[in-house]
């Protein structure tokens, strides 16, 4: 047989067959499709609401954050009151004021950053749902691709010189099958002429 999967036992057998699987295949991805549109529905909806959560949360961090601000500038305040004396503690005074300075900018930054960050990946993911479900019958014939490559490489098979010689044996072997028992079969018999003959126009000597 040619593909035990297929259950054919001739070559004629595996067109049709392979038509129904094709009809079978064009079916399932016609449903994929439905489903991972509403999968992809599902998922943009999700991501929206992440969004808002993510909005939500942003704004009790920014909170946090601007009351972390608010110390760090009465320290910086209170820093700044204080008299510089002498060289060493006026540098120290300076090291210091920078840091909290840096603190503060960092401070207030960090929740604006955070929820760009978390926003540009959600919209990442939602420009590829939004892409399945505008078109999902690409998604569905990328899910279905390794069966449709194996529909066409038995498609390829069916339609091969091998095929249709195997077909042609098969043939011969069934006619011969049909002779009544008074008939006697000779198989891988070798004939020789004594000389060249000429067949299509080229010397041949053996029958084979």
């Amino acid at each position: 047989s040619i593909d035990s999967s297929l259950n054919v036992e001739h070559p004629a057998e595996l067109p049709p067959i392979l038509a129904q699987r094709q009809s079978a295949l064009e079916t399932r991805r016609s449903e994929l499709a439905k489903d991972v549109s509403r999968r992809a529905q599902s998922a943009i909806d999700g991501i929206e609401e992440d969004c808002g959560r993510a909005r939500l949360a942003h704004e009790g961090e920014n909170q946090r954050a601007r009351s972390t601000a608010d110390a760090l500038s009465a320290d910086i305040a209170a820093i700044e009151a204080l008299p510089a004396v002498g060289f060493f503690k006026g540098l120290v005074r300076k090291v210091r004021l920078w840091r909290l300075r840096a603190r503060h900018r960092a401070t207030l930054a960090a929740p604006e950053a955070r929820l760009r960050s978390e926003l540009d990946e959600l919209a990442r993911r939602r420009s590829a749902e939004l892409a399945i479900l505008n078109d999902p019958n690409a998604e569905a014939s990328r899910l279905l691709a390794g069966e449709f490559r194996q529909l066409e490489s038995l498609s390829e098979l069916a339609k091969s010189c091998e095929a249709r010689g195997a077909q042609g044996e098969l043939e011969v072997i069934w006619e011969l099958c049909r002779l009544p028992d008074s008939f006697v079969l000779l198989n891988d018999v070798e004939l020789e002429a004594e000389s060249f003959l000429t067949h299509n126009q080229k010397p041949v000597q053996s029958a084979q």
